[in-house]
Order: structure tokens, then C-alpha cells, then sequence
């Protein structure tokens, strides 16, 4: 199977969520909420698909971080509420709902047609 061929399925990602002031963050957590210090051990951790929309999207012209330029790198809400940055494909825009994907380790978000979930 070629790529474009190939089953792709929406990646999870792991998040947490303060009980004290609903801070959320992707990924979970490890020293505590971002916002109020509340101790790790009382963050709610959760697994949630790595789904939503794309806030913002921009084209990067050079090359960082072993990334070949031209790319696409995106602000998506996630529709489990917190904000992420991530590499998109080519196809993804504002306004585009995406789901994400496994990539070499990282993510990489696609427009949500595109993936085939089991």
C-alpha cells in the first residue's frame, strides 16, 4: 500500500486537568497546574483523541528543527479544550477541522476526511 492508500488512525494523546481552576494542558502535567502550583498528584490525567480545529496555520519557509522547508505548522483546538502546535500537511488551513496522526514520534495534523478510523 502507498500512502495515500495506507489506513491512517487518529492518534491519542494524554492531558491534564486541574480540578481547582480547570486548567487544561497537552501534554499532562508532570510539576503541576500551569496556573494555580496545584500539586501533580492531584491533576486529573486523561486520554483523549487528538481531534479539532485549526485556529491558526502558517507556512515556514526554513529549515528547523530537521524539518525541510517549505512546512505547514498550525495552532489546533482540540475538542477536548486545550490548545496545541503541531505540524500539519499542506491541505490544512484555518478554519479546517484535522485530526491527528503519528509521525516520526511527533504529530502531524490532517484534514479529517482524510484519516480512516477503525
Amino acid at each position: 500500500m502507498n500512502e495515500a492508500t495506507t489506513p491512517r488512525h487518529t492518534l491519542r494523546v494524554t492531558m491534564s486537568r486541574c480540578p481547582n481552576d480547570g486548567e487544561l494542558a497537552v501534554p499532562a502535567d508532570t510539576l503541576g497546574c500551569r496556573r494555580c502550583g496545584n500539586e501533580p498528584s492531584h491533576l486529573e490525567t486523561m486520554t483523549v483523541d487528538a481531534r479539532g480545529l485549526a485556529e491558526a496555520v502558517i507556512t515556514v519557509n526554513r529549515p528547523i528543527g530537521g524539518h525541510e522547508a517549505p512546512y505547514r505548522f498550525g495552532e489546533i483546538r482540540l475538542d477536548a479544550g486545550p490548545m496545541v502546535r503541531a505540524l500539519c500537511s499542506p491541505a490544512v488551513s484555518a478554519g479546517t477541522r484535522v485530526v491527528g496522526i503519528e509521525l516520526d514520534e511527533s504529530i502531524l495534523f490532517e484534514i479529517e476526511e482524510a484519516v480512516v478510523d477503525a
